[in-house]
């Protein structure tokens, strides 16, 4: 059995949905050749974490659920993000078992909020801090993901109703205990929803938008299409904020072509020094930006995804 684990014990696997037409909101039919309009799991091929076996990072306990280590506590965890996320590899290798496994347990410990509790804390020295329980775009958007699709395997409606739950906190603004941030006067879904420190972390985003899609179209929900548009619309007006051009911050990596890419635009230490996405991360990121354009269309998130890509070829890594 394998399992997925990266960086920070957050654990990222996109699931391909069916197409939106180019313009920001409308919402098309499910392309022909996708079965029962059930789109497809996507498990971006780059990614080695994504065959981890447990080990020294993941463990399973006795009803096969996996935990991962925390690397703020040293311990071993139950990541909401990591169980749905290894349900929808299980769903993408037709392995219903496991992925109904997965669901249930989501739905078993799923707040009456709607939202998916993380059960340790969580800081960057000088930036933000969040203690247990605390919620994650991420993970709602996760767990919607992989829910959607359950419900559309099993027709168990305990499927459907805790995906839409799910979406709550979604819409909720982060200074009233949600997860909606707002950035340059759009919506942005926050992986780490501190309301003093405003992160905006981009892949957080996106993995929340993509559940939010599949919500609204496999789940055919309303209030999913309207956060679909108007997060959409929000990505769009804000995709040139996440990519910095030469000359960079002194303390910024060495060896960074004239273009790169940030993880999120919160400013770290004294001076500012914007936080310069490592390159696993920037590789998660250009396959967002591959699913975004799948799904909609729009040549932008295609062309950033070229953009990042062609700078990771010309990254140096100094020598020793």
């Amino acid at each position: 059995m394998q399992f997925t684990h990266l960086a920070a014990s957050l654990v990222f696997l996109m699931t391909a949905g069916p197409f939106v037409d180019g313009s920001a909101g409308s919402i098309a039919p499910t392309p022909a050749g996708r079965v029962d309009g059930v789109p497809e799991a996507f498990m971006p091929a780059r990614f080695a974490g994504y065959t981890l076996n447990p080990g020294d990072t993941v463990r399973v306990d006795e009803d096969g659920i996996p935990r991962v280590i925390i690397w703020s506590t040293g311990t071993f965890n139950y990541n909401p993000t990591t169980v749905a996320q290894w349900g929808l590899g299980a769903y993408a290798r037709a392995e219903f078992e496991t992925a109904r496994k997965a669901s249930d347990w989501l739905i078993q410990n799923q707040s009456a909020n709607g939202g998916f509790p993380l059960t340790f804390d969580h800081a960057i020295p000088g930036g933000y801090s969040v203690t247990a329980p605390w919620y994650s775009a991420i993970s709602q958007g996760n767990a919607i993901s992989l829910l959607v699709r359950m419900w559309k395997v099993d027709r168990n409606p305990s499927y459907l109703r805790s995906a839409k739950r799910a979406l709550r906190l979604l819409a909720v603004p982060v200074a009233a205990g949600g997860l909606q941030g707002e950035l340059n006067g759009g919506i942005w879904f926050e992986m780490v929803a501190d309301p003093r420190y405003p992160n905006h972390i981009f892949n957080g985003s996106v993995f929340a938008l993509l559940g939010v899609h599949d919500l609204a179209v496999i789940g055919d929900d309303a209030e999913a299409q309207a956060l679909w548009r108007a997060g959409e619309a929000s990505l769009r007006a804000n995709l040139s904020a996440f990519t910095v051009r030469a000359p960079f911050h002194p303390d910024a990596p060495p060896g960074l072509p004239d273009r790169w890419a940030l993880y999120d635009l919160q400013v770290n230490g004294f001076p500012a020094v914007p936080n310069y996405i490592g390159e696993s991360y920037m590789l998660v990121q250009c396959e967002l930006m591959d699913e975004m354009a799948r799904r909609t269309h729009y040549q932008d998130y295609a062309q950033l995804a070229k953009i990042w890509r062609h700078s990771l070829t010309l990254h140096t890594e100094p020598k020793a």
